[in-house]
């Protein structure tokens, strides 16, 4: 964020990002790491972007893993939340990628809570699509 500090007073929490150097306030907590602003919005953008990706291809995703890509939206759903509502001095950019986060995040948890994480074999895709695959097509 280079020098604009946004996040935590020092004195609420004591605690700066934890990205090797960056020397800002940490301004939100993401898999037990306490993230500046900036890093925040790349860490949530990354991971997001590569839960979306995987709902186009077919692969079946494990429980475990299901369980914490819930988990991981779900923290970056209130920690972007948390820090939207909790700094004033946010500016509109700030302000609409901490939405663009949640919104997102919220998005990726239906996909999530399927029993496949937004991979569906290529019939439920065609069915989700409105199509039926060929097999069943009637041919009209």
């Amino acid at each position: 964020m280079s020098g604009e500090h946004v996040g935590n007073p020092p004195n609420s929490i004591g605690k700066f990002c934890a990205v090797e150097g960056c020397h800002d306030l940490a301004a939100a907590a993401l898999d037990e790491q306490t993230l500046c602003l900036d890093h925040f919005l790349s860490r949530c953008y990354q991971t997001l972007e590569t839960y979306d990706g995987h709902r186009d291809h077919t692969y079946l995703v494990h429980d475990a893993e299901r369980a914490q890509r819930r988990r991981f939206l779900e923290e970056c759903s209130t920690q972007a939340l948390n820090v939207g509502l909790r700094n004033e001095n946010l500016n509109n950019l700030q302000r609409s990628r901490l939405l663009d986060v949640l919104l997102w995040a919220g998005e990726l948890s239906e996909y999530a809570s399927a029993p496949q994480f937004g991979l569906r074999s290529s019939t439920e895709q065609n069915n989700s699509r409105g199509r039926l695959p060929r097999e069943q097509s009637t041919g009209y």
